[in-house]
């Protein structure tokens, strides 16, 4: 039996036959991926019309950087690249919490701008200090970090099984409804976290839970 080509030009085939076979998920989650989207087009909007300052800027990038987070993932979940898609979420969640440092301790938008390293973890422990629960954002983000490093954990989203002792490998991504299906679900929540700052910053004082 000859070995199956895992060619450039085969890869492309694959990727959307994927997408097609995606378009069921994407069509029922459009709807929610569309409203967190504008969410965040209507914040950069009243972002934009702020006097041009090292905080505004700091928002709109953190925002972009957001953004396009959640948008590959969707593109990388469409075609079944799922543990890529994971590092697109947890990309995006390194961004939430910045942001939401930056909105609670503007001090960190000049830290960013002398490029002072903010690193994921000092930014949740500081975000702790100003009293928020980041226990979701670092239970999500160890999820996903045990999902896409190299290792036993992470095997079972890189491969398929075919029969009791056999696996297939998953070169180019793979069809998974269910686990296509809780990413699409969880992007739209991502990107309503990135906001919840705003609330936290105009209603009071940080809530104990996020």
């Amino acid at each position: 039996m000859p070995r199956t080509s895992y060619s450039f030009a085969n890869l492309r085939s694959h990727t959307l036959e994927m997408r097609a076979m995606s378009a069921s998920l994407m069509q029922a989650a459009r709807p929610a991926l569309a409203d967190a989207f504008g969410l965040i087009d209507s914040y950069v909007a009243q972002i934009e019309a702020l006097p041009v300052g090292l905080d505004r800027n700091v928002r709109l990038l953190a925002a972009c950087k957001c953004s396009n987070h959640l948008y590959a993932a969707i593109q990388l979940v469409e075609a079944g690249m799922l543990v890529d898609a994971m590092l697109c979420a947890r990309n995006a969640l390194e961004v939430v919490a910045f942001h939401w440092l930056v909105i609670l301790d503007p001090s960190a938008a000049q830290q960013f701008a002398d490029h002072e390293k903010l690193r994921p973890v000092d930014v949740r422990k500081r975000l702790g200090g100003l009293g928020v629960d980041i226990r979701p954002l670092a239970e999500l983000y160890s999820n996903y970090s045990a999902a896409t490093h190299v290792g036993r954990d992470s095997d079972n989203v890189h491969s398929t099984p075919v029969s009791e002792n056999a696996w297939e490998l998953n070169f180019g991504g793979h069809h998974a409804p269910a686990r296509q299906g809780d990413l699409l679900h969880l992007i739209p929540t991502l990107a309503h976290l990135f906001l919840t700052p705003i609330m936290i910053a105009t209603t009071g004082p940080a809530p104990s839970s996020v």
